[in-house]
């Protein structure tokens, strides 16, 4: 399944294959390189030194978040209800494509 997107903050050196988790709050988080949530919640920040990406359904430049994720160099990649239309984890592999917008592929 492919679904395209844009990038909020976009990073440097980001890996184009990552497992991913979708999670609702910092507690659920373990291990997963790119987390999905529903939007920019600064609770997140705690986990940030170990994302390489954040792929939310809201969010703005603005949000406390976006700004840490800048500023740490991370990347945040926009996708309107895309926690609904993905399993739970997986892997993913990130293409980009031109004017700020990615592809992501989602893989089981």
């Amino acid at each position: 399944m492919k679904i395209s997107g844009k990038y909020i903050i976009r990073g440097s050196d980001i890996p184009l294959n990552l497992s991913y988790k979708s999670i609702n709050n910092v507690l659920d988080y373990n291990s997963s390189e790119c987390i999905v949530i529903k939007y920019l919640n600064p609770d997140f920040s705690l986990i940030l030194d170990n994302l390489s990406l954040i792929i939310t359904e809201k969010g703005s430049k603005i949000a406390h978040l976006a700004i840490l994720a800048m500023e740490q160099n991370k990347s945040i990649v926009l996708i309107p209800d895309i926690a609904e239309k993905i399993p739970k984890k997986g892997k993913i592999t990130l293409s980009e494509l031109k004017n700020n917008e990615v592809e992501i592929e989602i893989k089981k």
